[in-house]
């Protein structure tokens, strides 16, 4: 396939994307004629200048998400993938669109990358558990960014090992270089006062729900108030990252004890201990798991001694 003939079909995919752009400014009111002229276009270019029948696979699709991809217009691309599904080796157009979020992404264009994800992963569906995995980063991006409003720089510092490391790596590092968003609204944790009142609440509250768990009644509505608790953000960014399972839950907590420590918070510390005994007790794992629980918050308790 000559340098000429590439030059040619680059041209015309320009053309259409100027098209499609003056026609609906890049939203979903596309006019469709002008998708299937250009679909039109393509194939008698293929029979008048190499006297194919067909589009050779592969070739236009990826000439096609060169030209589309940066320029945003994924609805357009989406359809042409839908209709004329032959132009496209689905490998490379999917390795094509993974590539395209990461660096929107790294741009720190994360609704772009999104919109991208959201557009294209239903077309990948033997790939889905990739684009799971791309769904979780990109909304753990867009929740520390705009929900704990943290630093993008620092962001795509800690989110650069997402592929490596595991989410319980990724908290415990991110509670490492900063602490503070143990605090994130319940900033009065800081007050010596104020926490050690809100840690007798907390204390009062768990050691009711362990009592009636040990007398085996089911859980019912304290008495007692749960202040807010210190990493209330960072258990929902745990949440986002996938980490479900009680065990990793109370790693997690682990990590938000160790931070409150760090940051000279050890009422907000002795907490979260609270809420690792009450999660202990309410756990329903087997012996093996039990000992593990155990482990974690008996480390964690001399911890905070």
């Amino acid at each position: 396939f000559g340098s000429s003939c590439t030059s040619i079909l680059r041209f015309m995919a320009e053309r259409f994307c100027d098209s499609v752009s003056k026609d609906s400014i890049g939203t979903n009111e596309r006019n469709p004629d002008i998708l299937l002229d250009f679909m039109s276009d393509v194939e008698e270019f293929y029979q008048i200048m190499l006297g194919c029948q067909g589009v050779q696979t592969g070739f236009v699709g990826s000439l096609l998400l060169s030209v589309l991809l940066p320029l945003h217009l994924f609805g357009v691309l989406r359809d042409i993938m839908q209709i004329r599904p032959s132009w496209f080796c689905l490998n490379k157009a999917s390795a094509a669109v993974v590539s395209c979020i990461r660096s929107f992404s790294l741009q720190g264009h994360i609704e772009t990358a999104l919109s991208c994800h959201d557009t294209f992963a239903p077309l990948f569906s033997k790939r889905s558990d990739e684009f799971d995995f791309i769904r979780r980063y990109l909304d753990a991006l867009q929740f520390s960014t705009f929900s704990m409003q943290l630093d993008r720089h620092l962001v795509m510092s800690v989110f650069s090992q997402f592929d490596s490391a595991s989410p319980i790596d990724l908290i415990r590092h991110l509670i490492e270089i900063r602490p503070e968003i143990l605090l994130l609204g319940c900033e009065f944790w800081r007050d010596e006062n104020s926490a050690a009142n809100a840690c007798a609440d907390a204390s009062n509250y768990f050691s009711f729900q362990i009592h009636e768990s040990l007398r085996g009644n089911a859980v019912v509505e304290a008495s007692h108030v749960l202040p807010p608790m210190p990493g209330a953000l960072v258990m929902q960014l745990a949440n986002i990252l996938g980490v479900a399972s009680p065990h990793e839950l109370l790693r997690a907590k682990r990590c938000m004890a160790s931070g409150a420590i760090q940051l000279g918070i050890p009422h907000a510390a002795v907490a979260v201990v609270y809420s690792m005994l009450c999660d202990c007790a309410f756990s329903n794992q087997d012996e093996h798991q039990r000992e593990d629980f155990y482990c974690l918050v008996i480390s964690s308790v001399i911890m905070v001694l």
